[in-house]
């Protein structure tokens, strides 16, 4: 037994597997948000594990705010990176793509979201320099930059 006001160190090994040792390698500490901060997260984590998705970490997300989601994280797995917004219940969130054709910002993209929340609709518009996949699952909505990995996702949810 330690001394009071000193500290025990308990050490612990784990295999360290490929995985693991990528997932040392990509996901800083200051990053990683805890399952805690966001249960919801965990859900997403058993899903992603099922259908053969090894996660390697649960990230802060800079995409937090948008059209006023606040609940929205960051995934890493070993098939790509994408955030999940988690839609409160009873809300419904719907996203359009709009090419940019003329002015400055010609080529871009522009999203709009459409929130319903309480039978108020409200609208939202980010501008981006490159396409962008929004998924659909129940209640979450994923955003990947990657249009193969958004067509898996889709896939993945209709067979579940």
């Amino acid at each position: 037994m330690a001394a009071p006001g000193r500290w025990v160190l308990l050490l612990m090994t784990l295999p360290l597997t490929p995985g693991r040792a990528q997932a040392i390698a990509r996901c800083p500490s200051v990053a990683i948000r805890p399952d805690s901060t966001l249960p919801q997260a965990q859900a997403v984590r058993e899903f992603l594990g099922r259908n053969g998705y090894l996660v390697r970490c649960i990230t802060y997300s800079k995409m937090e705010g948008t059209a006023q989601l606040r609940d929205v994280a960051g995934f890493q797995t070993d098939q790509g990176t994408f955030t999940v917004f988690f839609i409160p219940s009873g809300e419904d969130v719907q996203v359009t793509e709009e090419r940019v054709t003329s002015g400055r910002l010609r080529g871009y993209y522009r999203y709009t979201f459409t929130r319903t929340a309480s039978g108020h609709v409200h609208h939202y518009a980010i501008t981006v320099n490159g396409p962008e996949y929004y998924v659909r699952y129940h209640d979450w909505l994923l955003l990947v930059w990657d249009a193969t990995l958004a067509d898996v996702l889709r896939r993945t949810g209709n067979g579940e």
